[in-house]
């Protein structure tokens, strides 16, 4: 079953490497009406998560959002596949990093950075065009897949444009080695953590939130500087993705202060444009307190 859905993954990257964006965008609207309209895939969790954050904000208004939203996620799943056959130009051309400047400088000291983003908008272009417009290297931590087939596919994909993937069961190891080395670790930090019992509760949209603590923990106590990488839409298969930094000298701040920050940067991008962060991951599924 593993080497099915290896292959059905291989052939379905074939077709989407033969078909241009005006197709595949087609494609894209009927997955999203798919989605949205035909299986209802998760749309009670998208529209109870939107009236939890926006209570103030009328039906329509949620439907609105709920419908966009569906169409990110459309767009997103085709230009997933899309990208594991785009040339580098193309990636480039499509996902821009606007200012890499802004952690040259740290690299120029020969300090590592950490670069964390949100699931907005299309991340996973990011973990492809990023390592192409920088010049140092870039190790990005995922959660790997059970299936070997696809995991080393996967692997071999990012490999060819210069990005590491780093298992997170490992990054802790891999950080410590890198400490003192000019390299950009990527993390995507907004999903639910899976160990709960490490959690840093921070108050996200007026709603106590259970978020991952890595990068707070590695920041703090190796001194590595946080940026957040902000992905917007300039138009539908185009992105430009901005750095800010969040945390210039982790050293004097706790662990706990560096995922705090990070989590009002991403309310901070959501409360502007709502629809792009993936609404349907079940952000409150965790509790501190267990009834």
């Amino acid at each position: 079953m593993k080497f099915i859905s290896y292959i059905f993954i291989r052939l379905l990257v074939f077709i989407f490497s033969i078909l241009p964006f005006r197709v595949l965008y087609l494609f894209s609207d009927f997955i999203k009406w798919v989605l949205k309209d035909l299986i209802k895939y998760r749309t009670h969790v998208v529209e109870d998560q939107l009236r939890k954050c926006f209570p103030h904000m009328s039906d329509q208004e949620i439907e609105n959002i709920k419908d966009e939203n569906y169409r990110n996620l459309a767009d997103l799943v085709v230009e997933s596949i899309k990208g594991f056959s785009m040339s580098e130009d193309a990636l480039k051309t499509r996902w821009k990093l606007i200012n890499a400047e802004k952690i040259e400088a740290f690299l120029k000291q020969g300090r590592p950075v950490i670069v964390n983003t949100a699931h907005y908008n299309n991340f996973e272009w990011g973990t492809l065009a990023f390592a192409l417009q920088s010049h140092y290297p870039v190790k990005g931590v995922y959660k790997p897949l059970t299936n070997h087939f696809i995991e080393n596919y996967l692997k071999r994909n990012r490999a060819k444009t210069g990005m590491e993937l780093l298992p997170m069961q490992n990054v802790g190891q891999k950080i410590s080695q890198f400490k003192e080395q000019a390299s950009i670790f990527i993390f995507i930090s907004d999903q639910s953590p899976s160990k709960v019992e490490k959690a840093h509760w921070i108050n996200f949209f007026g709603h106590e939130t259970a978020f991952i603590h890595g990068v707070g923990q590695y920041s703090s106590e190796y001194n590595i500087p946080v940026f957040y990488c902000d992905i917007q839409r300039v138009k539908r298969g185009y992105y430009e993705a901005t750095l800010t930094e969040l945390v210039a000298e982790p050293k004097l701040s706790s662990a706990y202060e560096i995922t705090r920050t990070f989590a009002a940067k991403v309310e901070q991008v959501i409360v502007q444009k709502p629809a792009p962060w993936l609404w349907t991951h079940k952000r409150w599924k965790h509790r501190r307190y267990p009834e």
